[in-house]
């Protein structure tokens, strides 16, 4: 047989109540040439005989059972035993609309040069922070310089691997960092770097759920960390390129948001470190309030551009 257009990539670990659902899912799919790969990832729950029987009554679906390696460690077995040209990810507890795949991949066979392109995403479906983040339909290609035209797109806010589809080969030097959390802002932008057609698209849907227990509902210092020096990455690529000033001044009031989130939870000496280590350049206050970003947003860094980033932390562990 062929080879399929898309591998779809799921890890599993502890969703017993769920998995099912984000299963059938994927099987009910609209046209679509697909293998799904399911890696169980040390389960101490019944998640692991719910994905075998799925596997041994579809022919679609290849069932991995590994020891606990984590998220990253999950995906990166899925994407070393994938044979589509074309890989995605959904997690477990998680779901995505019939016509996801199978209208994306039609694109992706239309238009052979595209690398990576983003589809709609439903963000903490079901809850009071539910956000549908949706797309205009449009190529972004090497001749736009295709990170410029992502971050630009405001692309690097929306770091997700689940509403994506990348070409495989992308991941021949690219992995997803084992042990942290948050690799998806590791790893996202240097795919996106490596990519040279971009494209958004308007169908499907992911449905991100807000689960209690997850990485998103509950954070750590660890993760914290985490969170912050990836971010940091995409940071230093963005100062690097000419014409991307704003938008690089823009995102150093989210890293600035991070670091204060850590100096809230970290020993004053640790703080006092990664501040002094802070790559983010300093702020004029006339800089700060021309931004194009919210009023409530521009008053909460006034500490930042009147102080620079040691003041802003500083001001923010007083009224903590």
């Amino acid at each position: 047989m062929p080879n399929p257009i898309l591998s779809i990539i799921m890890p599993v670990y502890n969703v017993e109540g769920f998995v099912a659902a984000s299963i059938d899912s994927v099987l009910n799919q609209e046209s679509c040439d697909f293998e799904l790969i399911i890696i169980n990832d040390g389960s101490t729950d019944g998640s692991g005989a719910i994905c075998e029987e799925y596997s041994r009554r579809d022919s679609r679906i290849t069932y991995i059972s590994q020891e606990n390696r984590g998220l990253s460690g999950a995906r990166n077995t899925g994407i070393s035993n994938a044979k589509g040209e074309y890989i995605t990810f959904i997690d477990s507890d998680d779901t995505v609309s019939p016509d996801t795949y199978g209208k994306n991949t039609d694109i992706v066979k239309a238009n052979p040069d595209i690398d990576i392109l983003e589809f709609p995403i439903a963000e903490y479906f079901g809850s009071t922070k539910e956000n549908l983040l949706t797309f205009e339909e449009k190529k972004f290609t090497s001749s736009d310089s295709v990170f410029a035209a992502w971050v630009k797109n405001k692309g690097h806010y929306h770091n997700y691997a689940c509403n994506k589809i990348f070409r495989r080969s992308l991941f021949c030097d690219i992995l997803f960092p084992e042990k942290k959390t948050y690799e998806d802002i590791y790893t996202t932008y240097r795919l996106i770097t490596k990519s040279k057609v971009y494209y958004t698209s308007p169908y499907g849907r992911y449905f991100y759920y807000l689960r209690s227990g997850s990485i998103t509902a509950s954070i750590s210092l660890t993760s914290l960390y985490n969170l912050y020096y990836s971010a940091l990455e995409i940071y230093r690529s963005i100062s690097g390129i000419s014409g991307l000033e704003l938008e690089r001044d823009i995102y150093a009031l989210e890293i600035a948001n991070f670091i204060i989130n850590i100096a809230r939870h970290e020993k004053r000496e640790k703080t006092k470190r990664l501040t002094s280590e802070s790559p983010l350049r300093p702020l004029s206050l006339f800089r700060l309030l021309s931004m194009p970003v919210e009023a409530r947003q521009k008053i909460k860094n006034l500490p930042f551009a009147l102080s620079g980033i040691k003041g802003h932390v500083r001001f923010y562990k007083l009224i903590r």
